[in-house]
């Protein structure tokens, strides 16, 4: 297999990975009557949410989303009882998003099956092959953004950088 092929071979199966992981999310999700967009909000606030609440752009960071999509839902989540906004202590313009008790409750009630499930999926991955992959899939997370930035300005030089 050339160079090529193999770089082929290894978009196809992140698409495909990626869309498995979806079908996953989709079904937590739905059994919270959420789309997949605001179930990856939840996500995003109870990964990064160390008790103060998080900020917007924070959430935006991680989901790589425009942050007025994520001010609109979470104002959905926040009316539907999913997550509380707040304002910032130190910048009233920051809003705060923290999930509520009851969410709590919800995903607490989910961890099992997906720790089940993921448990199933990882079952023969070792820590070092785990360590591996993540340092690999952060490299591609870093040029990936580079090369996304350097197409949205026209810059055709990818070998140079």
């Amino acid at each position: 297999m050339s160079a090529c092929e193999a770089r082929t071979e290894l978009i196809w199966n992140l698409h495909a990975v990626n869309k498995l992981f979806q079908r996953l999310e989709e079904v937590w999700a739905s059994s919270l009557g959420l789309s997949l967009s605001q179930w990856s909000i939840l996500m995003a606030i109870r990964a990064l949410d160390v008790g103060n609440g998080i900020s917007i752009a924070e959430v935006t960071k991680r989901l790589r989303i425009e942050s007025s999509y994520i001010t609109t839902q979470s104002k959905f989540l926040e009316l539907n009882g999913y997550v509380n906004r707040s304002s910032s202590l130190d910048d009233r313009r920051i809003v705060l998003l923290s999930l509520s008790q009851d969410t709590v409750v919800a995903l607490a009630g989910l961890n099992e099956r997906q720790q089940s499930i993921y448990r199933f999926v990882f079952k023969d991955m070792l820590k070092d092959e785990m360590s591996r992959l993540l340092k690999v899939i952060r490299h591609f997370d870093v040029r990936l953004s580079k090369a996304a930035l350097m197409l949205a300005v026209g810059e055709d030089m990818f070998e140079l950088h």
